[in-house]
């Protein structure tokens, strides 16, 4: 999963972020498309918080982000899409690590 930014620093972003995509066909060696997106224009569909740091905004997959990169909501509904997915994401974060705690003082 390719890693875009720590939500952290997302979330304090006072200038803009833009992302280059290119698609790329090793065999041929040729350039497919190019796709040039703002990071409030990524498709959440395809991206995700991982456990790196404060959480990393990663893209799932990429030969299904080629397929729709662009979202359909406008800058205020994805920063409060982000902010829904954070939430979700520290509520694991914290299941998990009660789960290994519980674990440890099992033994």
């Amino acid at each position: 999963m390719p890693n875009l930014i720590s939500i952290d620093r997302l979330i304090k972003l006072d200038k803009p972020l833009i992302y280059n995509f290119v698609k790329y066909d090793s065999d041929k060696k040729q350039i497919l498309d190019i796709i040039v997106l703002d990071v409030y224009e990524l498709n959440w569909d395809y991206l995700s918080i991982q456990n790196l740091g404060a959480g990393q905004l990663q893209i799932k997959n990429m030969v299904l982000f080629f397929s729709s990169p662009k979202t359909s909501l406008t800058k205020d509904e994805w920063v409060k899409k982000l902010e829904q997915e954070d939430v979700k994401f520290y509520n694991k974060l914290i299941d998990k690590t009660v789960k290994r705690k519980q674990k440890w003082m099992n033994l």
